[in-house]
């Protein structure tokens, strides 16, 4: 590891009790069920939020990977793969140098008031 005391910390959310459905225009019953069994099985947002909170303040370097109630989670299979690993870094990093060398919009123009 180049940057040992560097901390990323990855958390799987599982299931977050919001009112995404209802934001995002879903169909009125579709809203009714998710928020009858929502706040069943979901976690709430704020108390979500002290998961990745705590992590961070408490955590070592490294990648700290855990679950919505901060047990720890392994590399899925292929990641433990040390050159699939590269491959993907390699590749995520040509696909942003790509977007950066692709041609900006010019800035907005700038109204400019005469006295």
């Amino acid at each position: 590891m180049r940057n040992p005391k560097v901390t990323f910390h990855h958390i799987f959310p599982g299931f977050v009790y919001t009112n995404s459905l209802d934001n995002q225009g879903f169909h009125p019953g579709l809203v009714t069920i998710g928020r009858m069994f929502g706040e069943m099985i979901g976690q709430d947002a704020d108390k979500y939020a002290d998961v990745p909170v705590r992590k961070a303040l408490t955590g070592g370097g490294g990648l700290q990977m855990t679950g919505m109630w901060g047990w720890k989670v392994g590399l899925e299979k292929w990641a433990q793969d040390e050159t699939k690993r590269k491959a993907l870094f390699d590749w995520s990093l040509q696909r942003a140098q790509t977007a950066a060398r692709q041609q900006q919009p010019p800035p907005p123009l700038e109204l400019v008031q005469i006295s």
